[in-house]
């Protein structure tokens, strides 16, 4: 496979190898990829999110829905995740 890089971008990995980060351009290159890989969801990620958009709509079509108040919402994800009101540490 044939690539075309722009000069800035050869240039970055040229500076990459002769710093002594990557031992080669291929280096550079394989590194880049896995960190872009990294950044996409996992498909069992991708499936909970979407039963759980399904699960939504069911509940919307239902009926089963009702108005959110953020402060209450916020306060109750601080109580969750940080503690209590009798403040020990929840594990999750």
């Amino acid at each position: 496979m044939q690539i075309h890089l722009l000069p800035d971008h050869e240039r970055f990995i040229r500076d990459k190898v002769s710093s002594g980060a990557f031992a080669s351009e291929s280096d550079v290159i394989s590194s880049a990829i896995e960190a872009l890989k990294a950044q996409e969801p996992s498909p069992t990620y991708v499936a909970y999110v979407r039963r759980a958009l399904a699960e939504a709509d069911a509940d919307i079509e239902a009926g089963r829905v009702g108005t959110l108040d953020l402060e209450t919402a916020k306060r109750e994800v601080r109580q969750r995740f940080r503690g209590g009101a009798d403040g020990q540490s929840h594990s999750h």
